[in-house]
């Protein structure tokens, strides 16, 4: 995926102007499929739906109510509950699959080995298996699109 990401950023001009937003242009950038952003948070019932009706599904670890704003390592000093350091700040994962027992898997666009965010040394994870409170916790902004392959 981190090559769509690469794609992405040269038609754009650059990485800088991937900063911010949703994932409702560049899905359609990518794929000319019509995309649309769920304005709930989704259940995890209604996710493993969207993947069986043949969709992509991408969540965003974006921005958050609050205080502190961005949803980000050293943001969450400031709040209850512990530092999701293995979740990549303001960016977008892929809804890979929900499983019977109702986990939230998601993969990290950067590939299967994952990476370093800048500015911080813990390692990121390609693939993430979250519970649907923890999911809730750490995603929002849901957007789905038709998969072109399917």
């Amino acid at each position: 995926m981190s090559i769509y990401e690469t794609a992405c950023a040269s038609y754009r001009g650059g990485y800088d102007e991937l900063e911010g937003g949703t994932a409702e242009d560049p899905m359609f950038t990518l794929t000319g499929q019509e995309t649309r952003t769920m304005d709930d948070e989704p259940s995890a019932e209604r996710l493993r739906q969207e993947l069986a009706d043949g969709n992509v599904v991408v969540a965003d670890s974006g921005l958050r109510d609050g205080e502190g704003g961005i949803f980000d390592s050293s943001s969450w000093a400031d709040r209850d509950g512990a530092v999701p350091r293995d979740t990549v700040s303001t960016h977008v994962y892929v809804v890979t699959e929900v499983t019977e027992g109702g986990r939230i898997v998601l993969r990290n666009p950067w590939g299967t080995e994952g990476g370093y965010q800048a500015g911080d040394d813990v390692h990121k994870p390609g693939r993430l298996v979250l519970t649907q409170d923890v999911y809730r916790e750490r995603f929002q902004n849901v957007t789905v699109t038709r998969d072109p392959e399917r």
